[in-house]
């Protein structure tokens, strides 16, 4: 379609240089043929260097964002989140030129996003939040048994790069991940929920916490470093994913009150 676009352009651009030599050579008096070739050559030069790119741009642009506001999310960030979504957009502006660019923009936008779902989840709706969660721990699990480095870097991406997600999950699984992140920033502006009191919390917190010292020790303390250079990888997988695991266990308002807790921590 560029291509299109382009060629399109560089024609309307040369019949127009063609049309303005004839004219003055028609007055003129003159052979036609030379001077409607230069003046054709001119247009043309004059269109691709001046009008296309204008044109081009505000195609891509208008593609760029017509696809990105197919996808549930980039309708809920715009609205909400408008400085994201224009970051967003910029970079999937590439994406329109360059198809192979898409992996890329992939890794961007999921640690984007998923950045802005972490910072909305202590004031969401208790269904988007234990949703989102939800769906975070079923990777966890996946990921544990099969890639910890990948849990790893799905928990820390800020610490080594984010993970390999394409490799364990197929575009389904990662589209109603991207769902359940719209339903928590969306529900978290339009209806925050307050955080809990601490006193409320720390009840349902404490025996969670003892459990996981008897089941790591010491190792459990891991999680409050886990972004420092030398952590076993593996070993802050497994603690964090079995954390997750017991917060989830809990009845649905208890779970989602520690969580909203954790979050301020």
């Amino acid at each position: 379609m560029l291509a299109a676009l382009t060629i399109g352009t560089i024609l309307v651009g040369a019949a127009l240089g063609a049309g303005v030599a004839w004219l003055l050579m028609r007055k003129r008096g003159r052979a036609m043929a030379p001077p409607m070739l230069v003046g054709a050559l001119a247009g043309a030069i004059a269109a691709y260097f001046s009008v296309t790119p204008a044109i081009t741009g505000e195609w891509v642009m208008r593609r760029a964002r017509a696809e990105l506001l197919a996808i549930p999310v980039y309708q809920v960030l715009e609205r909400h989140e408008p400085i994201v979504f224009e970051r967003l957009l910029a970079e999937y502006r590439l994406v329109v030129i360059d198809r192979s660019r898409i992996d890329t923009y992939t890794h961007v936008a999921n640690t984007e996003i998923g950045t802005v779902a972490t910072r909305h989840i202590a004031h969401a709706s208790d269904p988007a939040l234990l949703a989102l969660m939800q769906d975070m721990l079923d990777k966890l699990q996946v990921l544990r048994a099969r890639s910890p480095e990948d849990c790893y870097r799905y928990l820390f991406p800020r610490a080594v790069g984010p993970a390999d997600l394409p490799r364990w999950f197929d575009r389904g699984a990662q589209a109603r991940t991207l769902a359940r992140m719209a339903d928590v920033i969306r529900t978290s502006a339009e209806h925050p929920v307050a955080v809990p009191p601490r006193e409320k919390v720390e009840p349902l917190l404490s025996p969670i916490v003892n459990e996981m010292y008897a089941q790591f020790g010491e190792n459990t303390s891991l999680l409050s470093r886990a972004e420092e250079r030398g952590v076993n990888h593996a070993t802050v997988c497994a603690i964090a994913t079995t954390l997750y695991e017991k917060v989830m266990r809990l009845p649905p308002a208890d779970a989602a009150a520690v969580i909203r807790s954790m979050t301020q921590l």
